[in-house]
């Protein structure tokens, strides 16, 4: 399952904290050791965003990326990631929103989440409402 990072400053230790768990496919904005990753057979593709960009709009950037399910991810994971995504299977929504401690770490997105997206808007604070309100989204911690 493909990973995605929009923006953040600790893109090497999320990377780290997927790779930990069997996950080795990233689509990064923003900076990343890609000398490290190509050695260590780890596939990062960095997209270049403006800092201006919503979330949203680094999304639909990749949008022909992203046919299958996929996380994104907002910091280093120290939950079982696995069992998130068999979480967010057996349920069959649209997002399921991983937190720990209480913290948003990444959320798992199906392709129709597209039809919540516009360039205008933050996934985080508008489109996941949205999911949730229309009661497709489920939180796993």
């Amino acid at each position: 399952m493909k990973v995605v990072i929009l923006d953040t400053d600790n893109t090497d230790a999320i990377i780290e904290s997927f790779v930990a768990q069997s996950y080795n496919d990233f689509i990064v904005f923003g900076r990343a050791n890609l000398t490290y990753y190509a050695l260590n057979k780890i596939d990062v593709t960095r997209i270049n965003g403006f800092a201006c960009e919503r979330s949203s709009q680094r999304l639909q950037k990749i949008r022909g990326s992203l046919k299958k399910r996929f996380f994104v991810a907002y910091a280093p994971a120290n939950v079982d990631l696995a069992s998130a995504e068999k979480f967010h299977s057996q349920w069959q929504g649209t997002a399921t929103v991983v937190e720990q401690d209480k913290r948003l770490v990444a959320a798992i997105l199906e392709p129709e989440i597209f039809d919540y997206l516009d360039d205008a808007v933050s996934l985080e604070k508008e489109v996941l409402l949205k999911v949730g309100l229309d009661g497709d989204l489920q939180v796993y911690n």
